[in-house]
């Protein structure tokens, strides 16, 4: 008969993306002394830049018991459970001064 209704309806548009696809966490150099362990989440420069509720952890724990530059790895986890591996850099220094760490 050509007759017409119109019905309101609500239409929900999705991000399909994950935090992971939608998040870029950025690399910061870390510096500690000799025997601390150093906190993952400082070694991600833009931590208010990402979802509440992301962690932060080393992949592998950074050795510390040597002084100089390590290459360690930030696992980045979304409140999603997606996830970013971040390359990172700390660096391990030796507080002692050089008197302290001789005896002529």
């Amino acid at each position: 008969d050509g007759s017409k209704d119109e019905v309101p309806v609500k239409v929900a548009v999705v991000d399909p993306r994950t935090d992971a696809d939608k998040n870029t966490p950025t690399a910061k150099d870390q510096t500690v002394n000799i025997g601390e362990t150093p906190d993952a989440k400082g070694s991600i420069g833009n931590v208010s830049d990402l979802p509440s509720g992301t962690t932060f952890e080393y992949k592998t724990p950074v050795d510390t018991t040597t002084a100089g530059e390590k290459d360690a790895t930030v696992v980045v986890t979304y409140p999603d459970g997606s996830k970013d591996e971040v390359p990172v850099k700390v660096t391990v220094v030796d507080p002692r001064t050089d008197a302290d760490k001789n005896t002529p």
